[in-house]
């Protein structure tokens, strides 16, 4: 209790820096974004184009051969594959489509099972008439698909689907399993791996349907799976989280990252606490510090990545997710796949640590696949020693940087993630842009409130270069110290790494 009240009040002090009147002014309608990339924006991170399309064999005319040069092809290129434990998936959206992959995953990934059957979906009905269109042609494909089996999409790059619980029901449709009645899941895919709006638009997608321990349990078991990305926590109507699974995924060398801030005693309110007293709030954000990430189920062990949330238009940490995290991105006014449509115009309204969390988690699946890239490793997954990309046979390594020993790690590739994220200065004008924020101090309590800083653009590119050696790992000895302690209590609490 002690310590939940030392937060509160540092969330106090914090506050009372915004300009007087802040809160009172109404927001720009539309404030300069700058690097911010936020509502009025189609394409965060894709130029739109296919990023993986491999064209080499579309002139061969003998369909046998032309599926034997693009097996070879495959198996010749490096992948990431990231898995997203949520409401399930909208495959028919064209931010998830990948016409040449329809070969079986097991046949370009090493260890993905030979047995999951594909799901082939009325795309041309999709394309040319509209969602709901498509999704009732397909009805019977739907009500055959089962719980506990793993299918995969041909002509996407949804290369799993998954579903241990019931589904859900949305007037007119029967109840389906994988497919997306919430809108939730396709939005994490969407901003994680999406072909326009995603932070790494190469990532192969995994969508384990149903929130809890049985998916995230199944998800953290497969080796072929490099990253679980889960933005939920104890909501109250889902099991009380096991750490043993993802202590067990993170010595095995696969990333597990929380949303911070989701959690039975940290809901959606009325009114939140800003200077001068309550205020009603209209996006009916959450109230502050109400869950602290110390003693989340999910998000508390320090083996967990933990993200906090930002606002796009200043690159502060808003007050709504709990503390203390790991790292930030964007979470509010972002744009993701709809749910209920096809093309790219067909998007949504997203945020939250929802958004921010499977953001930066497309980010450290580039650095991933970037080291594949360089070492000519097309194996994927975990190897021993937590070794997620090993130079083969022919590979030109870097002179310095995480690379040159010619492997990297889980941790190797987190700390990159991590101290190549950075924070934005306090502006009070910027302030009263977005209002939900606690300012950026130049304290150490910065750094529980957004761990390293902010995943962009900009950390995106600063990652690559310092993977590959190109610039020094940046010196974050500040934000090392307060995570280590911060590490420290958390390993009192859940056990250690």
């Amino acid at each position: 209790m002690r310590r939940i009240s030392i937060i509160a009040a540092l969330a106090a002090t914090v506050a009372g820096l915004l300009p007087a009147g802040a809160v009172a002014q109404e927001l720009p309608p539309t404030p300069p974004r700058n690097q911010w990339y936020a509502q009025n924006d189609t394409g965060h991170w894709s130029d739109g184009s296919y990023v993986r399309v491999d064209e080499a064999c579309t002139g061969i005319e003998d369909p046998d051969e032309q599926v034997a040069c693009s097996l070879q092809a495959f198996k010749a290129e490096p992948f990431t594959v990231i898995a997203f434990v949520d409401s399930g998936i909208n495959p028919y959206h064209q931010e998830f489509r990948a016409p040449e992959f329809t070969l079986h995953p097991s046949t370009y990934i090493e260890g993905y099972p030979a047995t999951p059957a594909p799901l082939n979906l009325a795309f041309d009905v999709a394309d040319e008439q509209g969602y709901a269109e498509a999704r009732t042609a397909d009805t019977a494909l739907w009500n055959s698909v089962a719980g506990n089996r793993l299918y995969w999409f041909p002509g996407t790059r949804i290369i799993g689907g998954y579903s241990t619980g019931a589904g859900s029901t949305v007037a007119p449709w029967s109840e389906e399993r994988i497919l997306d009645d919430n809108g939730h899941g396709s939005g994490v895919a969407s901003v994680a791996a999406g072909r326009w709006y995603g932070s790494h638009p190469n990532a192969l997608i995994v969508m384990v349907e149903a929130l809890g321990d049985s998916s995230l349990n199944w998800a953290t078991s497969q080796p072929w799976i490099d990253i679980v990305s889960n933005s939920w926590g104890n909501l109250g109507n889902v099991p009380l989280g096991s750490t043993t699974a993802t202590r067990n995924a993170t010595r095995r060398g696969q990333t597990v990252g929380f949303a911070a801030g989701n959690g039975a005693t940290n809901s959606n309110s009325s009114t939140v606490f800003a200077p001068g007293g309550p205020v009603a709030d209209p996006c009916k954000c959450k109230t502050p510090d109400s869950n602290p990430s110390f003693t989340a189920p999910y998000g508390g062990p320090s083996w967990v990545l933990t993200v906090g949330a930002i606002s796009p238009i200043n690159g502060q940490a808003h007050w709504w997710h709990s503390i203390p995290v790991d790292v930030a991105s964007f979470g509010s006014k972002w744009r993701a796949a709809s749910a209920f449509g096809v093309r790219r115009e067909e998007n949504r309204d997203f945020g939250g640590t929802s958004c921010a969390t499977p953001t930066s988690m497309g980010v450290l699946a580039a650095i991933i696949e970037r080291a594949r890239e360089t070492f000519n490793d097309t194996v994927g997954g975990q190897r021993t020693g937590q070794v997620v990309a090993q130079a083969q046979a022919g590979a030109v390594l870097p002179a310095t940087g995480p690379l040159a020993d010619g492997s990297l790690t889980r941790t190797e590739a987190e700390a990159v993630l991590l101290k190549s994220a950075h924070t934005v200065p306090f502006d009070a004008v910027q302030a009263t842009w977005d209002y939900a924020i606690r300012p950026t101090t130049g304290t150490p309590y910065d750094h529980l409130i957004q761990g390293y800083g902010v995943v962009d653009k900009v950390t995106k590119a600063t990652a690559l270069s310092v993977l590959m050696g190109e610039q020094a790992m940046p010196n974050r000895a500040d934000v090392d110290q307060t995570i280590a302690a911060v590490d420290a209590l958390r390993n009192a609490i859940w056990g250690n790494p």
